[in-house]
This record gives structure tokens, sequence and C-alpha cells, in this order.
């Protein structure tokens, strides 16, 4: 079974390009989708880590979203629109802190990894 059968969620992805400046001249920035019914998967990680401040254990989730080999992700790019498997949206919006990379022996890999921050 390839990588393809497990990218069963789907989501829009965006990308900013400069639209102007601002009135400090200062560049302002659009987003317009890149890609729409881009085959992925999202995972959703929850760890408890114990912070020195105060002591006491909090919960950090982590997500990565896998994507096909032949995805136009880069890093920066915002996630939107994500519909897992099962119909449901989540309703929140990523961006792609970084593209992690993934080889299998010599070959290349069969998909693209990224490490997500949630935004909204």
């Amino acid at each position: 079974m390839g990588i393809g059968a497990h990218l069963t969620h789907r989501c829009t992805v965006q990308r900013k390009s400069q639209s102007g400046t601002d009135g400090h001249n200062n560049p302002t920035y659009t987003w317009a989708d890149q890609d729409t019914d881009v085959h992925c998967r999202l995972f959703e990680k929850k760890l408890r880590t114990l912070t020195d401040q105060q002591a006491e254990f909090v919960v950090v989730t982590e997500y990565r979203m896998l994507f096909e080999r032949s995805a136009d992700v880069l890093a920066g790019d915002r996630i939107t629109d994500v519909v897992l498997d099962d119909g449901t949206e989540p309703g929140l919006t990523y961006v792609i802190d970084e593209l992690l990379p993934r080889r299998v022996g010599r070959r290349e890999s069969s998909h693209i990894s990224s490490r997500l921050r949630h935004i909204s």
C-alpha cells in the first residue's frame, strides 16, 4: 500500500505575494490560493511537558501534515479548509513552519512531511 492511500484528508494551500506598500513604505501582502483540494494527512500530537518556571505539566499540541511528493508546498505557506476523512472540518488555519526532509535510502521519499503552527 502506497502513501497515497493514507492521504485521505483535503486542504487548500495558500501563498502570499507582495501587493504594495503601506504608509511607512513597508511591504504589504495578500494571500491567494496556490492549490485547492490537495491530498494530505493532518496529524495532531499532544505532548505533556514539565515547565521549569512553575513546576507543572502543560499540554503542547504539535501539528504535522503529509503531502504527496508532487505537491507544491513551501515553508511559510498557509493551510486552510482542511477536510478530514470523515467529512468534518476543524475550521483552523495553519502555517507551514518547516518542511522535514524524508529519504528512504538513496531514493526520493514518497511524500513531503511538514511541521505546522496553528494560527486561528
